[in-house]
């Protein structure tokens, strides 16, 4: 007889889970044939990660296959330097130029566009440039 539903712990790290950087663990009741959340706190760094998420990672729970604990997610934080014009500058001209750099840590993983935005005062400007 299996159960309905059981405590289970998720474990989350930055790199290959054998030599990875633990990011933490997250404790949940999941119901059976069912899905949970599980959120951990983690001060992302600038960079390429590749997360690694393990269900049960301690196998404490009997199951007829333990090969489908685990996902892996990527994720490429970007790095932005603004050139010009410097912090803190006021205008009263309508069209302003930037100029800033985009640093990608995904070369050598992946390689396509790049997709950003532009916030201005925390409010977009409404486009998506590639």
């Amino acid at each position: 007889m299996g159960y309905n539903s059981f405590q289970c712990t998720c474990g989350v790290l930055d790199g290959d889970p054998s030599s990875g950087i633990f990011i933490g663990n997250a404790t949940g009741t999941v119901v059976a044939n069912g899905s949970t959340r599980f959120s951990v706190l983690w001060n992302i760094t600038e960079g390429y990660h590749i997360i690694h998420v393990l269900v049960d990672p301690y196998d404490s729970i009997a199951e007829l296959n333990d090969t489908n604990n685990n996902a892996t997610y990527n994720i490429s934080v970007l790095s932005s330097i603004i050139s010009s014009p410097t912090n803190g500058s006021m205008f009263t001209a309508q069209n302003i130029s930037f100029n800033f750099t985009l640093i990608d840590y995904t070369s050598g993983y992946l390689s396509g566009l790049i997709n950003y935005s532009v916030f201005i005062d925390n409010y977009s400007t409404g486009k998506m440039v590639q």
